[in-house]
């Protein structure tokens, strides 16, 4: 009879692949100044969104593409959602970019620099928001 571990196939991870990956990654420094400007960003826009919630209205301008009006409005706290989208959209960007940049590191560069506009548009949207309120 088969072993528990011959059954299932189970193996132990091979760590050395993925530290490959990591370090060509950790050697970039375009790729790590890219991660900084998008940390940064993404600290800029949480702390200006933190500081400033409240001073806000309950409900703020936030569905331009719906009709003008009470269509558009939404809870103060769905500006949140703004930093949290720019940040998972970025991190998925990111996770990619070191994936890939062993084999790719132009598509790797691309790919983390997509993530800084991403962060940087979404807190300029974020800002001008909070600017028309105040």
């Amino acid at each position: 009879m088969a072993t528990f571990k011959e059954r299932f196939r189970i193996r132990k991870f091979n760590t050395n692949k993925v530290d490959g990956w990591s370090s060509s990654a950790r050697n970039d420094r375009v790729f790590l100044f890219a991660w900084i400007v998008w940390v940064l960003v993404l600290i800029v826009a949480v702390a200006y969104l933190f500081f400033s919630e409240g001073k806000l209205p309950v409900q703020v301008p936030l569905f331009y593409s719906r009709p003008w009006g009470e269509d558009q409005l939404a809870q103060k706290a769905y500006l949140w959602l703004l930093p949290g989208g720019a940040f998972l959209l970025s991190l998925s960007n990111f996770g990619f970019a070191v994936f890939l940049h062993k084999e790719d590191a132009f598509l790797a560069r691309t790919l983390s620099w997509v993530a800084v506009a991403v962060a940087v548009l979404t807190t300029f949207s974020l800002v001008n928001i909070i600017q028309l309120l105040q």
